[in-house]
């Protein structure tokens, strides 16, 4: 019998409820609730009585005895086919292309409004209830389908609600393989794939991978089940492998020394063009397109993540309503700079209780888990970082308690730290932001808060037009054409509220409204094209800076202990 305790209701096309109890995950048993105070109880027991049969169905050497009413009631193809002229003074109708099992299912399940579906009979069952267009039991059916997707299963699943014209179990379907394709890809039903098919899903945008790498392994298993035939359509797959974004170290090691990949011309040409892109970091800019950037799969949101001197990373939606602590960092840093790229983490630098840190680890929010990356050749906190495409550029800091102007970037791609050229001044808790490729570090320098540009292109440090207010221990965020700036401590060593944006394209800074209560030591950053001004030191609280109407906000009930510390926000998943 079905165990009461695990039960759930839908409704079909008409409104009518259908309640669903659960036996095991390989049964289920559905019974639609308006059957029982139905006219169809009568019926079926009538039926079960053998009584006023009127119709005859003959499926194969099965006949199975039923009444006219009943199945025209209940079903429209029935209906259709019962009212052409003529049928409906037929005593047998055959029925073609519906196995004499389940047909006799569909016809005991009419009367009694109770079906048992299993994993042998679900597919037929589902095929032949769309034919039928008997609305719950497709309903069924495809909740039956929609609780037991995994890896192995979904691409034909996916198939049949297509064939079925089942658009919420596809869309299912389609929701769960976006979700699960690097699993997907290691079964048979993925090796079965037509061409059309696995080109669809590799030139996808929606697929979640966290390395490119995987969809160029997926594509290569895909063609060596079958090279005969398959290997006429290498090139046009891999194509759509970002190959940009697999660090130089992959391609050297994975990509080029496949001999399929040796063999084909027009592949080869695709490897030259990423790797001209990997060795020649100044240009990247121009030979930017849609194969250097990172897949984007609806759903994902932007999620912005505090390292505030703990393991653990506390990580919050852009409406600060829920929390999320990340797995604990490698190493607990205070004064550490964050920056996001290619939907992932990087935490670098900082200072424990009794050192300066010149070592750096990179999170990936879709696995929760952090992995080391190399060592910076500078000890350095407090210090500013963002970053330019696939270059993470740190600026200045404080190693130990003397503030120094070096500037370094790690590029991801080869997993590299590069020396860049100094910059012009010593400032004290640098902060950068980046801006039409350009990085803007802010610092206090004597009685005056600085800030900086340099342009990776020229390589060069220009002085630009001084803030209109001192400012120690702010922070500078950018959104659009404009740099904001807000609160810090002023030359009396007051918190302060008052705020001000850089127009880049005018050279020139310009007040905007002051935030709603004092913040120092806190963090900014732009999300959703709106400035949110985090925590601080003596403070919780959290604004939201509106650009358009120039206005602060409190988040209201929102508790955040951050101050001195890195902020970044990278697009994650619920």
């Amino acid at each position: 019998m079905a165990n009461n305790n695990d039960s759930s209701i839908d409704t079909d096309g008409n409104g009518n409820k259908v309640h669903v109890t659960a036996e095991h995950l390989n049964k289920e048993i559905y019974c639609e609730l308006d059957y029982i105070s139905d006219p169809f109880v009568g019926f079926h027991k009538i039926r079960e009585n053998r009584k006023f049969f009127d119709l005859s169905l003959q499926v194969n050497d099965k006949i199975i005895n039923v009444h006219k009413v009943v199945l025209a009631a209940a079903s429209p193809f029935f209906h259709a086919m019962l009212t052409i002229e003529g049928n409906d003074d037929e005593g047998s109708v055959k029925i073609l292309d519906i196995d004499e099992e389940i047909l006799e299912q569909i016809i005991e399940a009419i009367y009694s409004g109770k079906i048992i579906v299993t994993g042998d009979n679900v597919q037929r069952l589902l095929s032949a209830s769309t034919l039928l267009q008997i609305e719950w039991l497709i309903i069924v059916c495809c909740e039956f389908l929609k609780d037991r997707l995994i890896p192995s299963n979904c691409l034909g699943i996916l198939k049949l609600a297509d064939t079925c014209g089942c658009m919420k179990l596809y869309n299912k379907c389609q929701d769960y393989i976006r979700k699960h394709y690097l699993e997907i890809v290691n079964t048979e039903e993925h090796l079965l794939l037509s061409f059309e098919q696995i080109r669809d899903l590799v030139k996808s945008n929606e697929i979640i991978v966290d390395s490119e790498i995987n969809v160029f392994n997926a594509i290569m298993k895909w063609i060596k089940y079958n090279p005969e035939k398959r290997l006429m359509h290498l090139a046009e797959l891999f194509k759509y492998v970002r190959l940009s974004l697999i660090s130089t170290k992959s391609l050297m090691n994975c990509v080029a020394i496949e001999p399929y990949i040796k063999n084909n011309p027009l592949c080869k040409d695709f490897l030259m063009e990423a790797m001209e892109y990997h060795l020649k970091p100044e240009e990247r800019c121009l030979l930017s397109g849609d194969w250097t950037k990172e897949r984007k799969p609806s759903g994902m949101k932007p999620r912005v993540v505090l390292i505030s001197g703990c393991e653990e990373c506390q990580m919050y939606d852009n409406y600060f309503e829920s929390k999320f602590l990340t797995a604990p960092m490698h190493l607990k840093r205070s004064h550490a700079g964050a920056s996001s790229s290619h939907n992932l983490l990087y935490a670098v630098g900082g200072k424990t209780s009794s050192t300066s840190l010149n070592n750096a680890e990179c999170y990936n929010p879709l696995t929760n888990t952090w992995t080391d990356i190399p060592p910076m050749s500078v000890k350095r906190y407090n210090f500013g970082i963002s970053n330019v495409g696939d270059m993470i550029y740190v600026c200045g800091g404080n190693n130990e308690k003397v503030p120094h102007h070096r500037v370094e970037c790690y590029d991801i791609l080869t997993s590299k730290w590069i020396t860049c050229p100094n910059m012009i001044s010593n400032l004290e808790g640098v902060r950068a932001t980046m801006s039409d490729n350009c990085i803007y570090c802010v610092g206090t320098m004597v009685s005056q808060t600085v800030m900086e540009r340099f342009d990776p292109r020229e390589g060069q440090w220009c002085l630009m037009p001084h803030l209109l207010n001192f400012r120690k221990s702010t922070d500078i965020a950018s959104q659009g054409s404009y740099l904001f700036c807000s609160g810090g401590l002023n030359s009396s060593n007051l918190s302060q509220t008052s705020g001000e944006r850089f127009d880049v394209r005018r050279n020139k800074w310009e007040p905007i409204s002051s935030m709603l209560s004092p913040k120092y030591g806190h963090s900014l950053v732009e999300m959703d094209d709106d400035i949110y001004a985090i925590g601080g030191d003596k403070t919780f609280a959290v604004e939201c800076y509106n650009v358009g109407l120039n206005e602060w906000n409190v988040l209201q009930s929102v508790h955040v202990e951050h101050a001195y510390g890195g902020a970044a926000v990278v697009n994650s998943f619920p």
